[in-house]
């Protein structure tokens, strides 16, 4: 055994997505608590170029053509109650 390292033979895919979620419980009783919550998805909205893959009535071009853009920054909200 030689450790190659992680993810050793994939394409050259230098992508940057970067996210958050915050969330904080109010409590109104001994036994219930509201928690509303917001996830941010790719914050800095970079590209994030994806590589979509290719089948037998494609050709790849090694990521020169079929580059398409990724997901754009996006966000959830989100509210529980627990009892």
């Amino acid at each position: 055994g030689h450790d190659t390292g992680r993810d050793r033979f994939r394409r050259n895919d230098p992508g940057f997505d970067w996210n958050i979620h915050v969330q904080r419980p109010w409590q109104f009783s001994d036994r219930y608590s509201l928690i509303p919550s917001i996830d941010v998805f790719n914050i800095t909205n970079n590209a994030n170029l994806l590589y979509p893959a290719c089948n037998e009535l494609q050709t790849c071009f090694q990521g020169t053509i079929l580059q398409v853009p990724g997901d754009s920054r996006r966000m959830q909200f989100g509210v529980r109650l627990e009892f």
